[in-house]
């Protein structure tokens, strides 16, 4: 049985934003760890709120009564989708959840309350880089059965707060997206025909399924805090037990993607170091400002910890938080240790790619904004000429456009410029 709002909720004077002095002022009891599941590199401990008052569900609870999730009806966009809620149920978009479908599979940049009754545009991300498809126009997605992967929530986490820095709405970098997930692709040795981050899942989805049922689901879990090769990697927290039970299985299959790829089983996992991390967490000085839809956008980083949630009313409704120091999250669990020829190439690509980036980066950000049909004519795209990189722009598709990634090794191999 699902429970459905009974009394609307609130919502803070428009444009306001304060500052509270720690988050677990938004908690009514303290946060609390169980003991941890573990199964090779991933170790996951289940953690438990104090009661829920407001009622809700989620997309996959919510889509069974009828909310839908759809293209924009005056024209399709890559960052934005529609939400409809004919219900009477507020329904929870999750950060980092996947939805599959319509011209092209997307993840929520950011955590969304939809009221009951209510229509809202949310901003997302494209994970499938090489699909545009307008005969798909018109259909409704569904939920994928996984959600983005720790360390690409955690970057995309980063860009919208750098993002909100700079007095702009919360949302992740799209072409930063698009180069995590290829590379991730690159890293799990799994080959897509449209850059699909759900076809990375599928090409590994035995072995995630070996992780799912270590990773067990508790009585009145309403999170997890996950360490990956013994190092925390996200905490994930909702106030009701049965909307973190529907994402629990697609959040575990995020989690253990990043342990595949660590390679290695894990340490025996720290209880000093999961309950010092909780502990940061729920002591960061947080600020609000008004959400998407109902409820306040919160928002932290300070001493080694960053994330965001949602608080509505006086109650913290949903979490996540990440490491936030240099080289703590998932950059440290891919470490290795390489030959210095190997280090300096290398270097060579990462500096070169952020010279690449710097080249294009406005000019992406700019044709985001445009619709995809009014994009013909007007794609940049990297070069590699005799004198090194260059940007030009090519009346090709978006999707056909020469990868970033691809003309930086022919730079690189071919000893031209491109610093």
């Amino acid at each position: 049985m699902y429970l459905c709002q009974t009394r609307a909720l609130p919502r803070d004077s428009a444009g306001m934003t304060a500052s509270a002095p720690a988050l677990s002022e938004n908690l009514t009891g303290p946060l609390r760890l169980g003991e941890p599941d573990v199964h090779g590199a991933l170790a996951v401990y289940p953690l438990f709120g104090p009661p829920p008052r407001l009622d809700y569900v989620s997309f996959a609870q919510g889509r069974a009564l009828g909310f839908s999730i759809k293209e924009l009806s005056d024209g399709a966009m890559v960052n934005d989708l529609v939400v409809l809620n004919p219900t009477d149920c507020a329904v929870l978009l999750y950060e980092g959840e996947e939805v599959l479908g319509a011209q092209q599979n997307r993840t929520f940049d950011v955590s969304v309350l939809v009221g009951a009754r209510g229509q809202l545009q949310v901003p997302v991300s494209c994970v499938e880089a090489g699909r545009w498809d307008g005969s798909r126009g018109n259909e409704a997605f569904s939920p994928a059965p996984q959600t983005a992967y720790p360390e690409l929530r955690r970057r995309k986490n980063v860009a919208a707060r750098a993002s909100l820095a700079a007095g702009l709405e919360p949302r992740a970098v799209q072409h930063e997206v698009w180069d995590e997930v290829a590379a991730q692709s690159a890293r799990m040795n799994v080959a897509s025909a449209t850059g699909a981050m759900h076809d990375i899942y599928d090409g590994r989805r035995e072995r995630l399924e070996e992780f799912r049922h270590a990773i067990r689901l508790y009585e009145g879990q309403t999170g997890a805090l996950v360490l990956v090769g013994g190092r925390p990697a996200v905490l994930d927290h909702v106030s009701r037990p049965d909307v973190f039970a529907a994402l629990h299985a697609p959040l575990v299959q995020g989690y253990a993607l990043d342990a595949l790829e660590a390679g290695v089983d894990a340490p025996p996992p720290s209880p000093a170091i999961a309950e010092a991390f909780l502990r940061r967490v729920q002591e960061a000085r947080v600020t609000q400002r008004d959400g998407i839809g109902l409820g306040r956008d919160l928002r932290f980083a300070e001493r080694g910890v960053a994330g965001a949630g949602l608080v509505a009313g006086d109650e913290l409704i949903q979490l996540t938080a990440f490491p936030d120091e240099p080289g703590a999250a998932g950059e440290l669990s891919r470490a290795r240790i390489r030959r210095p020829s190997r280090r300096r190439a290398l270097w060579s690509v990462r500096h070169a790619r952020r010279r690449a980036t710097s080249l294009v980066d406005a000019e992406i950000r700019a044709l985001l904004r445009v619709r995809p049909r009014e994009r013909a004519g007007r794609v940049p795209c990297v070069r590699l000429g005799r004198a090194g990189l260059g940007v030009e722009h090519r009346a090709v598709r978006w999707s056909q456009r020469p990868r970033v990634p691809e003309v930086l090794g022919a730079a690189v191999r071919r000893g031209l410029p491109h610093g």
